[in-house]
């Protein structure tokens, strides 16, 4: 027998069979076309429950200076309070804040007067990326004043910078120094691109590209444990 006629058999036993359990052929046909069209009907029906379009929002400009004000100016003029800050700075006021694992490390010096420690990973270590890092610690540093609704306060500030030659060794470096995360003076990390940090002065180089690497943490909320 060839091969065609044992196909052709086949398909008519398939096909008496089928008519004699006219119960289970009328299951075969009609489950599969009940539960598409139960899927597809939820599927339209969690369409706009899960999938949202928003209209394009241009939001106002954040001016960034390189200093300790970028720490403790609102990210916008809508956002009053602490909450649009990057520092909490509830965290500076008598009896300190709400937040249960205070965001890098501060010590109280006195009734108005604080000091912050803010330390800084990056990677590759050459003359150029030293020399960078130096500028941003030296910008950071200092002794600063900032008017409260309760009077001034002083916070003095300290940025260290610690080197480490590849990404690599920065992830392995941080999640040891991130494993207390709370009051911990690390606020994370800065990758160098090995063009720009072996070769500077390389003229096709048009742009310094750089990656940051940060803990997910939750220092900056209030419910941290």
């Amino acid at each position: 027998m060839g091969a065609f006629a044992q196909l052709r058999l086949l398909l008519w036993k398939n096909f008496l069979s089928q008519i004699r359990s006219p119960i289970f052929t009328a299951f075969e046909f009609f489950v599969p076309l009940i539960l598409i069209g139960a899927s597809f009907g939820l599927l339209l029906g969690f369409r706009y429950k899960f999938e949202t379009s928003y209209d394009e929002q241009i939001y106002p400009a954040w001016p960034v200076t390189g200093g300790f004000r970028d720490l403790v100016q609102p990210v916008s003029k809508n956002v009053y309070g602490t909450d649009g800050t990057i520092l909490p700075l509830e965290d500076f006021l008598p009896g300190g804040g709400p937040n249960k694992c205070p965001f890098l490390k501060v010590i109280q010096t006195s009734s108005t007067s604080w000091h912050l420690y803010m330390s800084l990973a990056y990677a590759p270590v050459t003359t150029s990326t030293a020399t960078i890092m130096k500028y941003a610690q030296a910008a950071y540093s200092g002794n600063h004043t900032i008017d409260t609704p309760l009077g001034n306060i002083t916070i003095s500030m300290t940025v260290e910078v610690n080197g480490n030659n590849s990404e690599a060794d920065l992830v392995t470096f941080l999640n040891n120094q991130l494993s207390d995360q709370c009051n911990n003076s690390y606020l994370g990390g800065i990758v160098f691109d090995d063009d720009f940090a072996n070769n500077p002065f390389n003229q096709s180089i048009s742009l310094i590209k750089y990656k940051i690497r940060l803990t997910n943490t939750e220092r900056r909320g209030d419910d941290s444990d």
